[in-house]
């Protein structure tokens, strides 16, 4: 119900629904028009997902911001962020992806993690227990 762009200047923007805080623009209010995020112009790439929102920077660094139930921004609380809040201290992430509940990203070395609600087994990682924070997951 969010649409994050990133445009040729590497700006982020964000319109929809901001009930968590999803779109980043540090408050909860619904937004009928593009909102620039912050000022960075730096963003390589996004993912919005069912009440939050994933990104990573030119830099290979990992952020999220949104509802946090389940743990899905991984900085490892429950706790909401309406703004993007920078995920752990690696620098190598190249691809994510928000789901409605849980969050995966692989780093430089083809490597995948997932974290947020794993009730149904989504995060791969062979158990059901929910993660706040990335997990590695091994894969073929």
């Amino acid at each position: 119900l969010h649409t994050l762009v990133i445009n040729e200047k590497s700006e982020l923007y964000a319109w929809g629904r901001n009930r968590y805080g999803q779109l980043g623009d540090g408050t909860n209010a619904d937004r009928d028009t593009p909102t620039r995020i912050g000022t960075a112009a730096d963003w390589a790439r996004i993912s919005a997902g069912g009440s939050h929102s994933l990104a990573i920077n030119s830099k290979g660094e990992l952020y999220a911001w949104g509802r946090s139930t389940h743990g899905r921004l991984g900085d490892g609380t429950t706790v909401n962020r309406s703004r993007p809040t920078r995920i752990g201290t690696a620098a190598d992430w190249k691809n994510i992806s928000a789901g409605d509940r849980h969050s995966a990203a692989i780093n430089s070395k083809g490597e995948l993690y997932a974290w947020g609600y794993n009730v149904d087994g989504q995060l791969g990682d062979g158990t059901n227990a929910n993660r706040s924070s990335p997990v590695k997951i091994a894969h073929p």
